[in-house]
């Protein structure tokens, strides 16, 4: 997307491919925001037309702070670092929708962003409920050190 938006000449559609908006601020959304910001900007280096460019790095979570998995704290020192890193958290903000390359926030935002990444909400198909087999908290499947379900393998 960088060397796209550095052949870019609309400053609209090169301010879009120079945005990049995650969704959900569990680990998998953390991690991937700081990797995603520290290759994008990375990138930008070899491009001089674009050392100058606006580059716009968004995590969205819907609650109320970061990694709801681990302690208060830590998920505030984690957040910190991304925003000293150049990353724009928004908290309590989830997705209303996304259509042409526009992401439509909670509270009323609308980004347009050519790149989007979904890392919230995930659950497990519903079909295993019907399974019988054993669940963890998640409701997701148990299984062994094998990967296999019911103790098997």
């Amino acid at each position: 997307m960088v060397r796209s938006a550095s052949e870019e000449k609309d400053p609209e559609q090169r301010k879009a491919k120079l945005t990049f908006l995650m969704a959900g601020g569990g680990y998998t959304g953390v991690e991937g925001i700081a990797a995603l910001n520290e290759l994008v900007r990375d990138a930008i280096a070899q491009f001089p037309s674009l050392r100058d460019a606006p580059v716009q790095v968004i995590l969205a979570e819907p609650m109320d702070r970061l990694m709801s998995e681990v302690t208060p704290d830590l998920a505030a020192y984690s957040q910190k670092q991304l925003e000293k890193a150049g990353v724009r958290v928004l908290l309590n903000v989830g997705i209303k929708g996304v259509e042409n390359g526009v992401v439509e926030l909670s509270n009323g935002e609308q980004i347009r962003a050519s790149t989007f990444i979904w890392a919230a909400g995930v659950q497990p198909n519903p079909l295993i409920s019907q399974l019988g087999a054993a669940t963890g908290k998640s409701k997701g499947l148990k299984v062994n050190n094998c990967l296999a379900v019911g103790g098997n393998g």
